[in-house]
């Protein structure tokens, strides 16, 4: 079965606020609220991505069941969908927008285009209804997933959208541009070798790369995994033009996974893996201790490594050096 670990802040609008820090020689830093705006409806709305503007302002997106009520202009297409809120500086709402089929979307990503508008991704259970031309591939019981982006400009209208998946349930987690004004999609994907996924699944959820042209169309996809649950929850591209698809895996040494578990079969460690710009393995690290170690987000740094950041439940061993307590 399928286990996920998900920190997700269920809210009844979603709430922003910005502030500014002031440094002196003699006392600590002290942070004072500079403003704050709410934007929701009368249900629950969910805020997965923050993002700054090419224009300096934001854009704030993630999934909402709410009617056309409150801030929101547009009603549910039926269950939750995307829904984004455009911002100036201030944080004073330009416009909002809500894409969605007739069953459960929910945003998971979002990344700014170079023409000022956005790709939001995420998945969707929806057949083709509402604002989704293309059907799911599971089009008998609608359980399963498939990933689904969406390219709108920059005042919100939609411009196309695209569905990938195969036969099981596929999520969509990270996009980043592939630098040859293409997008590579990454996520996890528990389908075997059926409709967009042209390699069969090593065993549990595999992290599943989809690499796209500038509008949307598939040019080839990639499958990386062990024989357990393995999923993707970030993605970079690196200065030499490859990538690095990060997440974290319960395998043991086997399929694309180079090393063994730190811990006990039940537990997972942090699992990267670099890819070159034709999707072909690179090399592959495994960082963790004798418990769950939940892996959320990379960057590359200045010098040319990486900094990880996530969950850790484990005491010291294996990678992890230094315990932290709370207090």
């Amino acid at each position: 079965m399928l286990t996920r670990y998900t920190k997700t802040l269920f809210t009844k609008s979603i709430q922003v606020a910005m502030f500014f820090m002031t440094t002196t020689i003699y006392a600590q830093n002290n942070f004072q609220r500079e403003w704050d705006h709410r934007y929701g409806g009368t249900k629950n709305e969910k805020l997965k991505v923050f993002l700054p503007t090419y224009d300096k302002g934001y854009l704030l997106a993630g999934s909402s069941l709410s009617i056309n009520d409150g801030d929101k202009t547009q009603g549910s297409n039926g269950g939750w969908d995307y829904y984004v809120v455009r911002t100036d500086s201030a944080g004073v709402k330009l416009w909002d927008a809500r894409f969605g089929g007739s069953l459960e979307d929910e945003l998971t990503t979002v990344l700014q285009t170079g023409d000022g508008g956005f790709l939001l991704g995420g998945f969707s259970r929806s057949g083709i209804s509402g604002d989704k031309s293309e059907a799911n591939w599971d089009q008998t019981t609608h359980n399963y997933a498939d990933y689904w982006i969406v390219k709108i400009n920059a005042q919100g209208v939609k411009q196309w959208d695209k569905t990938f998946g195969g036969i099981y349930e596929d999520k969509l987690n990270a996009i980043v541009i592939s630098g040859d004004d293409g997008y590579l999609l990454g996520g996890h994907s528990l389908s075997s070798m059926t409709g967009d996924k042209t390699q069969a699944s090593f065993g549990g959820p595999d992290y599943w790369v989809v690499k796209i042209d500038a509008s949307g169309n598939k040019i080839w996809d990639k499958t990386f995994g062990g024989n357990r649950n393995d999923q993707l929850t970030a993605m970079t591209r690196t200065k030499d033009g490859a990538f690095i698809l990060a997440g974290h895996t319960w395998s043991d040494q086997s399929g694309d996974i180079s090393f063994g578990n730190r811990g006990l079969v039940n537990y997972c460690d942090y699992w990267i893996m670099k890819m070159d710009a034709q999707g072909n393995q690179v090399w592959d690290k495994r960082y963790g201790g004798a418990a769950n170690d939940i892996l959320y987000s990379i960057i590359e740094s200045r010098d040319e490594g990486f900094l990880m950041a996530g969950n850790s439940y484990s005491s010291v061993g294996g990678e992890k050096h230094k315990l932290i307590m709370a207090r």
